[in-house]
């Protein structure tokens, strides 16, 4: 996730991708996957993974996309 800031004030979200990593006990990583959400995930119609409304202030990610991206990534 990258987050833009300028004086203290957030500017802007860019939410692109979600990537999980399953480690073991000594720390290593024993699994990884990633969902970009744009390419992956056409009908949900987002821009960075968001929706940015008409006003260009309002940015939302839709809840069902969250949910069908935990499916697809661990099932």
């Amino acid at each position: 996730m990258q987050t833009i800031k300028t004086k203290d004030c957030l500017t802007g979200v860019l939410v692109v991708q979600l990537k999980a990593v399953a480690i073991d006990g000594a720390l290593g990583p024993v699994h990884q996957d990633s969902v970009q959400f744009d390419s992956e995930l056409p009908e949900f119609r987002t821009q960075g993974g968001v929706h940015i409304h008409p006003d260009r202030l309002t940015v939302t990610s839709p809840v069902l996309m969250w949910v069908k991206v935990r499916w697809f990534t661990w099932s």
